[in-house]
């Protein structure tokens, strides 16, 4: 339980390494906010993981004060933050507390 009482935004949640970490932070006690694009993938994480979801695009500041605006209402606010993404095939992740 080493993210017990973290809060976590996790954008491209819905697929690989972001579905992967929005599983690992659950397991480890986080409450999960998951991003993305596209519907059916976030909800079959979400369900898989207890985590919730808001469809959209990290990049567009509307969706990002979505999924903040979720996660203040759900869990208090925001307490990290997990950003994925990929470029040119290669995913990286930037981790803040």
């Amino acid at each position: 339980m080493k993210l017990k009482e973290k809060v976590a935004i996790i954008s491209g949640g819905g697929t690989g390494i972001g579905a992967a970490t929005a599983a690992r932070f659950r397991k480890e006690g986080a409450e999960v906010v998951i991003m993305g694009r596209r519907r059916e993938p976030l909800e079959a994480v979400a369900k898989a993981t207890g985590s919730v979801f808001v469809v959209g695009d990290a990049g567009v500041t509307e969706d990002a004060r979505s999924a903040v605006a979720l996660a203040k209402e759900r869990f208090g606010g925001v307490r990290s933050e997990e950003h994925t993404s990929e470029l040119q095939s290669h995913s990286f992740i930037s981790y803040a507390v």
